[in-house]
């Protein structure tokens, strides 16, 4: 019936059968459990974005202090020594 009201036309209707793919979402309602368990991962997002904040902040530290140190040590480090090959 589908193809018919598409006026015939070559409609790929995959999209249409990509919606079969959030019906497990149903057990949500369904599961009282399930349900809680959603609610409180919801509920967490706002500390894992202050969590991940942090981590960012330490990486760029940390980062900043790799430059530092290392800085210019494996300047011409990216072809071999003629010494090397004899």
């Amino acid at each position: 019936m589908m193809e018919y009201s598409l006026d015939g036309h070559n409609v790929s209707l995959s999209a249409i059968r990509t919606v079969r793919v959030l019906r497990p979402l149903r057990a949500i309602n369904r599961v009282p459990s399930m349900r809680i368990l959603v609610t409180l991962l919801l509920d967490t997002l706002p500390m894992l974005g202050n969590v991940l904040l942090l981590c960012f902040f330490v990486f760029f530290i940390f980062g900043i202090v790799g430059v530092q140190l290392w800085a210019g040590l494996l300047r011409n480090r990216c072809f071999i020594d003629q010494d090397i090959i004899k």
